[in-house]
């Protein structure tokens, strides 16, 4: 077992994605640009879109899709 201490900072910074909707399987890990219009009605809403690294759909979600871990 590694001590507390010993362990580097990056296991703890790990990120956590969020699974895709339609697939269930892929992760929600990529961000994609969005139109001129969409981006100026959506600004100042926490609302991204993300594409799935599994199906490649393109999903709208919030910003708070990307998740750290809680620190025990």
């Amino acid at each position: 077992m590694i001590p507390e201490s010993a362990k580097p900072n990056w296991i703890e910074e790990s990120i956590i994605y969020v699974k895709c909707p339609r697939c269930k399987i892929g992760d929600l890990d990529v961000r994609v640009r969005r139109g001129i219009l969409i981006k100026y009605m959506l600004m100042f809403s926490d609302v991204k879109r993300y594409r799935c690294s599994n199906c490649y759909a393109k999903v709208y979600a919030k910003t708070n899709i990307v998740k750290k871990p809680e620190k025990n």
